[in-house]
């Protein structure tokens, strides 16, 4: 049997394991919201309705951009709270509250999809909705999980993560051909909507409050962490992300996230002109990778990674990243084969999220508690910026109308990045400086 809380009727996430599991898999399924509708389902929705690639990467950029600007909402959630209801809580519930308002807005206004522009700013709010929850999200995560469980987490989070992009795909993209945008952005809404009511009725630590108006006080252990002024937290960290293994965890962190951005601007492309598919077929096939992916995460992904090493899985990932991507684009005659896109796609999302499950706890391992959630954010704000970069190199390549170079393009960056990881020997280590880092002698830094 499961207890979560040593108090009757009492959730409390620094008491149970499993609770901490069962919070950032409920919080994570809603991050998939954000990257699935404006990541592949309006994509191939303008796209089935004659929009350009240009016009679809404006839309795929801007929705990305907060993701790239993780490192101001880190800062943000680090700095200010209300205690009384931990350091995170109050952040995730509020960008919720967001998300909803957002999904709401989008059945109201019906955009057609000739509003380039109207899609655009709804997706960046959209995502930045996300991106605040994300953050404080990541930052509890590292605040309350141990080491010996952030492999597993991170599993469970970017799982969680991929099943709620695999639903809001597959719903929204049937929805959205069958009956319009309103109807199913408020069936979007109602996955974000359970979630603030489950975040309501669990505290972080002992004795704080569930509500705003409940009874509680803000735990000691809180106290002692909590940034009290601009200048201790960024000089804080500056300092952690400034150690050697930092550094050069960065290049590999930017290069994994190019494919997304190259994926959402032109997998609609491709899968239509060159294989013939419709908007469903698209929708559908993406909803069901995901959500074989979420199962992959959280059931092995991490499992390789501890059995190997996170050095192995990420040189092995990058390699084998680099050959698919050279391949695929010097074989352009399969790319009407439906089992070739197929298989590329599948590959190289699988490649994608196993190096990435590698690079988490490196992440974690490197976080200073003092500000977690402004550090760790600067990592994933860096992993985020390269879908931008693929969007952008998607439209000066394939735009263009040289799609083999976009991806030999790639293939050229997944070997720099394979030499990288074999040479940057630091990000692996788990030296006296990332000690300080990761928090064992985080006053110092204070």
């Amino acid at each position: 049997m499961i207890v979560f809380s040593s108090s009757a009727g009492d959730l409390t996430l620094s008491d149970s394991k499993q609770l901490r599991f069962l919070t950032v898999f409920v919080f994570y399924l809603n991050q998939g919201i954000g990257l699935g509708l404006f990541g592949f389902v309006i994509p191939a929705w303008l796209t089935a309705n004659g929009a350009s690639l240009s016009e679809i990467a404006t839309i795929v950029g801007l929705s990305a951009l907060p993701w790239s600007l993780k490192f101001i909402s880190g800062a943000i959630v680090d700095r200010y709270t209300f205690l009384p209801m931990g350091r995170r809580r109050i952040w995730i519930i509020g960008a919720q509250s967001l998300l909803v308002l957002c999904l709401i807005g989008i059945a109201v206004l019906s955009p057609s999809a000739e509003e380039i522009a109207l899609l655009a700013v709804i997706g960046f709010v959209l995502n930045l909705a996300v991106v605040f929850q994300d953050v404080g999200v990541d930052a509890l995560a590292i605040d309350l999980f141990q080491e010996d469980e952030r492999p597993t987490a991170a599993g469970t989070m970017f799982g969680a993560q991929s099943i709620g992009g695999a639903m809001s795909v597959g719903l929204a993209g049937w929805l959205l051909d069958a009956y319009g945008l309103p109807p199913a952005a408020l069936a979007m809404a109602v996955l974000p909507i359970a979630t603030i009511l489950f975040g309501l009725t669990v505290r972080e630590r002992e004795g704080e409050r569930k509500l705003p108006w409940s009874i509680g006080e803000p735990h000691p252990v809180n106290i002692d962490l909590q940034v009290t002024n601009w200048r201790e937290l960024l000089i804080t960290a500056l300092r952690s992300i400034m150690l050697t293994g930092s550094l050069m965890l960065m290049p590999l962190l930017l290069i994994r996230s190019i494919p997304a951005g190259v994926s959402g601007t032109f997998g609609p492309t491709l899968f239509s002109e060159y294989a013939g598919w419709s908007m469903t077929d698209f929708t559908n096939f993406v909803a069901l990778v995901s959500f074989a992916l979420a199962i992959y995460t959280m059931l092995f992904a991490w499992k390789i990674v501890r059995i190997f090493g996170e050095r192995n899985v990420i040189a092995w990932s990058c390699g084998s990243a680099c050959i698919l991507s050279l391949g695929f684009g010097s074989l352009p005659a399969l790319w009407s084969e439906a089992w070739f896109l197929v298989n590329f796609v599948i590959l190289t999302e699988l490649l994608a999220i196993t190096a990435f499950i590698a690079i988490i706890p490196i992440c974690m391992r490197l976080c200073c508690p003092v500000v977690a959630g402004t550090q760790f954010v600067i990592y994933m704000g860096i992993a985020n910026l390269g879908a931008p970069i693929g969007a952008y190199l998607t439209t000066v390549t394939a735009g263009a109308g040289h799609e083999q170079l976009l991806f030999w393009l790639l293939g050229s960056l997944f070997a720099a990045a394979y030499c990288w990881s074999l040479w940057a020997q630091p990000v692996y280590l788990y030296t006296d400086d990332d000690e300080v880092a990761g928090g064992t002698q985080h006053a110092g830094l204070t």
